[in-house]
């Protein structure tokens, strides 16, 4: 930086630096005042400015609203607009925003740029007046102008006041300079919470080639690619996709074995000597109570799990349809309000109210069709309630790198790996297994309420079921008598008046 630094500022045999007496609210930079007379003084209407302050963008153009009609001379093939001051030419921006430049010459030692609209006499004769007034003060006190360097002008007006922004650009170092000192802000404006502390050389150093890009960025049709710019961009965008690239693929060829006995060439390929573990107990247990849901979901976890190798992307891709099947659970349940009406219509229905409000009528109330309808009404609820619990915790608490899933899926543990990727399984299963429970458990009530009204009474249930219990206890006397001989005692010890009549009421009593 220091180099940079010397060489881009500005320097005078007679050590001639140009401020300003007053701070000007137009100038994002700040400047040092002086009230040393022998020092000259800039006019107030002339102040730094920077590309990145630039004004390009905050241009108020209109355009009259009407037809566009232009009539075209016979034979005339060249078009270009007229009425730009002398030495000055046009150029568009890839953007489409034209700006102008003037070559360097005897009355100007540099390139000049603005991207004011120089066809206006007004605004091409104030920025004549700019330019005249900076030269001016260069010449009489024999500053030092770098060579390669380019001058910027933008106009301002500021309360009825045309003020003047310029900065200087120089090419070899990519930095940006100013006729006076100035206090650099860039940091503190641009970045204020992102950099903060004392500012190095090293710092402003980038500053300044930050400035130079963004010049480069606003005049790109005038700069030219020399090899060493071309090699500078090049080699910094090279070595940064090279080496990031090669870290992955070399690392992921440290983990396939590249090249080595058993090497993987497939993400579902086991080259370790692992003896696959069957289903735990536990699991079997459980599974048909969730309607098998876990042994799909293992299928599907397993391959992502060979040889303990994980890919994130394949990692990310399985939670986010886990995510989305959470998703379209509580979606269902909440769709199912139908489900929950029938059951609270259901549940509603006169056959099944008591008579009055006698705890014996109280009792009757709680048939088996309700029963299946409350529990098919609770399960919805905990469906619908665990779908939400669970996809949150996992939206929020994805592990996203290949050790976090690693420690997530094992759990940090050596022993039992499969066990403990079941039992995730089983808990990823859950929040689809209640709403199924709801649905069954509505069929169910609806099955049992058909089969009361249609073979009895909805308000004597009890003494339906009790006679359909006398009939098994009758089909187990008979088929004691017709045994052997200790059977034939036993039925014979059944058979007596007050057991018959005791094993009955005992069912009647279990029934109720």
């Amino acid at each position: 930086m220091d180099s940079h630094s010397q060489e881009a500022d500005v320097s005078s045999e007679s050590t001639a630096t140009y401020v300003h007496t007053s701070p000007r609210s137009s100038s994002p930079i700040s400047t040092s005042a002086s009230l040393d007379p022998s020092i000259l003084v800039l006019p107030n209407e002339i102040y730094p400015s920077s590309p990145t302050y630039t004004l390009r963008y905050s241009h108020d153009r209109k355009r009259d609203d009407k037809s566009s009609l232009y009539p075209i001379q016979p034979g005339r093939v060249i078009f270009k607009d007229e009425g730009l001051p002398p030495g000055w030419l046009k150029c568009i921006h890839p953007e489409g925003l034209p700006f102008f430049y003037r070559l360097p010459s005897s009355e100007c030692p540099m390139r000049v740029l603005t991207d004011e609209w120089l066809y206006n006499q007004e605004t091409a004769s104030h920025i004549s007046n700019f330019l005249n007034e900076i030269l001016r003060a260069i010449a009489d006190f024999n500053a030092t102008i770098h060579p390669n360097s380019d001058l910027v002008l933008e106009l301002q007006l500021d309360r009825g006041i045309w003020k003047c922004g310029y900065y200087f650009v120089h090419h070899p170092s990519k930095c940006v300079y100013w006729l006076e000192e100035v206090n650099l802000e860039y940091l503190s404006k641009e970045f204020e919470e992102e950099v903060r502390g004392d500012v190095a050389h090293s710092q402003v150093e980038t500053c300044m080639e930050l400035e130079y890009w963004v010049f480069w960025d606003c005049f790109p049709n005038l700069q030219e690619a020399t090899p060493d710019v071309y090699d500078y961009t090049m080699s910094a965008i090279m070595a940064a996709i090279t080496g990031r690239f090669m870290r992955y693929i070399v690392s992921d060829r440290l983990r396939n074995y590249y090249g080595a006995y058993g090497a993987r060439i497939s993400r579902t390929q086991t080259v370790l000597k692992i003896e696959p573990e069957g289903r735990s107990k536990f699991f079997w247990l459980f599974s048909p109570f969730l309607f098998f849901i876990p042994n799909a979901q293992l299928e599907r976890v397993e391959p992502l799990l060979a040889d303990r190798h994980v890919i994130v992307i394949y990692w990310t891709k399985f939670f986010g349809e886990l995510h989305e099947e959470w998703n379209q659970t509580m979606t269902l349940v909440q769709q199912a309000a139908i489900m929950l009406a029938a059951n609270c219509a259901f549940l509603a229905i006169p056959i099944f109210q008591p008579d009055d409000d006698s705890p014996h009528n109280l009792a009757n109330h709680s048939t088996p069709a309700q029963i299946a309808s409350y529990f098919s009404l609770v399960s919805s609820l905990y469906g619908f309630i665990l779908s939400m619990v669970m996809y949150r915790q996992q939206k929020v608490r994805s592990p996203d790198t290949p050790k976090k899933i690693i420690d997530y899926v094992y759990n940090n543990t050596q022993s039992g790996p499969r066990h403990r990727l079941q039992h995730l399984v089983l808990i990823w299963s859950l929040p689809a297994c209640p709403f199924l429970v709801a649905v069954s458990a509505s069929l169910l009530s609806s099955l049992v309420f058909y089969y009361t009204i249609r073979f009895g009474s909805g308000k004597n249930w009890r003494a339906l079921w009790t006679k359909r219990a006398k009939r098994v206890v009758l089909r187990f006397k008979s088929k004691f008598q017709s045994s052997s001989s200790g059977a034939s005692k036993a039925s014979e010890s059944i058979s007596e008046g007050s057991g018959s009549e005791g094993s009955i009421i005992k069912i009647e009593i279990c029934v109720k």
